[in-house]
């Protein structure tokens, strides 16, 4: 897993199946700079600076420069290590459900989610479906 920004780094993922949907948050602390990194990212912006405004000079790329702005982006990017990582898991019972009968079997339709609603599988034992 990799991850990449400022400050605190949250991964939200949803996965749904019939009968449950499943809410995941992995959250990181980015790694703080060092004093040599820091320096590396003035030096980086400075030369960037220096190069975008020598060919802004120039008749056509200074043209092309003028009308899309380029605009320099340093990004952190780090791979955590288990002890750095905080996960959390939320388990969401998908509740009412819709069943559809034809002659003497039932089949299951869909399921959705009803913030308060009371769980159903104890009818998913009932009817064995």
């Amino acid at each position: 897993m990799l991850f990449g920004t400022e400050g605190i780094v949250e991964v939200n993922k949803k996965k749904d199946d019939s009968y449950k949907s499943y809410k995941i948050e992995i959250e990181s602390k980015v790694p703080p700079l060092t004093k040599e990194v820091k320096e590396k990212a003035r030096q980086a912006e400075a030369d960037f600076f220096e190069i975008y405004s020598r060919a802004l000079r120039r008749p056509v790329i200074g043209d092309l420069l003028m009308k899309n702005k380029a605009k320099l982006e340093l990004r952190e990017y780090w791979i955590p290590s288990p002890s750095e990582l905080d996960i959390k898991m939320e388990i969401i019972n998908k509740d009412p459900i819709l069943i559809g009968h034809v002659y003497d079997k039932a089949y299951l339709i869909t399921t959705w989610n009803v913030e308060g609603e009371e769980p159903f599988e104890h009818y998913l034992k009932r009817y064995k479906i």
